[in-house]
């Protein structure tokens, strides 16, 4: 006979059935807000497709859903006031999940845009894209706090840490400033921050700092010259910080390090945290003894 376990999953896997067709809200904006090109906010939601029935909560996890469909104001993205001077798109960019672009300041510095949601189809094997392995792995977006990145910047200035500061935008549902890649945003809730990559990214915030450089450039330095040293106890600070948050995944390309030189001394390496992935990740899902 079937274990409870395996029929406990036969009856998901069942309820799930085959991928679900418009798994994503088709637009952020709740429809009962004015339209955005008369007004600079909106009333949206970070991903109202996630609010589900107990049955569903009891087996994946209640997670996020809540916060994913609470109704929140955010303001509307125009591109030649986000920031003093206007932004021009720039490369698009973004891994296996996210949507995201390389926006240009004026003055020549670099911010990312990216979608706040995400879509893991292209982590999954061809073999189970239109199978409900899809619903499940776009399903666990949820255990993600949608705005954990906006928490998490001043939390990062009390412990003495450099960080970007993230805001939220809604991006109409006719913007063209984006250039050709426009409409892969159009209708989401995105989010804007500074890209901390060189010594063009610099602000007073990095004090006497010089320059910033990449995890490999400054492992090639510290190794070829003993006087260039890491910043072991703010390295610390950072990862522990990361560990209390809950973004456990983070690698070394989503460091950099800002360079200060000392002409009568050692040259010191401070970690500058790049946004992660994962932030008060918390999957709460039923568990299956003998599994």
């Amino acid at each position: 006979m079937p274990s409870r376990s395996s029929a406990l999953l036969l009856l998901l896997a069942c309820s799930m059935g085959c991928v679900r067709e418009n798994f994503f809200q088709p637009d952020a904006r709740l429809v009962t807000t004015s339209s955005p090109a008369a007004t600079d906010s909106v009333l949206v939601t970070a991903g109202r497709h996630y609010q589900r029935g107990p049955v569903h909560n009891l087996l994946l996890g209640k997670h996020y859903r809540p916060v994913w469909a609470t109704p929140v104001w955010v303001p509307v993205f125009d591109p030649a006031t986000a920031v003093p001077g206007g932004l021009k798109p720039g490369k698009l960019g973004g891994g296996f999940q996210s949507t995201s672009m390389t926006v240009l300041g004026s003055d020549g510095r670099e911010y990312a845009l990216r979608s706040i949601d995400k879509d893991p189809y292209k982590t999954l094997p061809k073999i189970f894209r239109k199978t409900f392995a899809l619903n499940l792995v776009r399903d666990a977006t949820s255990a993600a706090n949608p705005y954990g990145s906006f928490v998490v910047a001043p939390l990062a200035e009390a412990a003495g840490l450099l960080h970007t500061t993230p805001r939220p935008f809604y991006v109409r549902s006719d913007e063209n400033g984006l250039g050709e890649e426009s409409e892969l945003f159009r209708g989401k809730l995105v989010l804007l921050e500074e890209k901390f990559e060189d010594r063009a990214s610099l602000t007073p915030a990095f004090g006497k700092a010089t320059d910033l450089l990449e995890s490999d450039d400054v492992l090639r330095d510290r190794f070829a010259d003993p006087s260039h040293r890491v910043d072991q106890i703010a390295f610390a600070r950072a990862r522990l910080f990361d560990l209390w948050i809950g973004d456990w995944d983070r690698h070394e390309g989503q460091w950099s390090w800002a360079v200060y030189p000392d002409a009568n001394g050692p040259t010191i390496y401070r970690p500058v945290p790049r946004t992660a992935t994962r932030r008060f990740f918390g999957s709460r899902m039923v568990s299956f003894p003998g599994l």
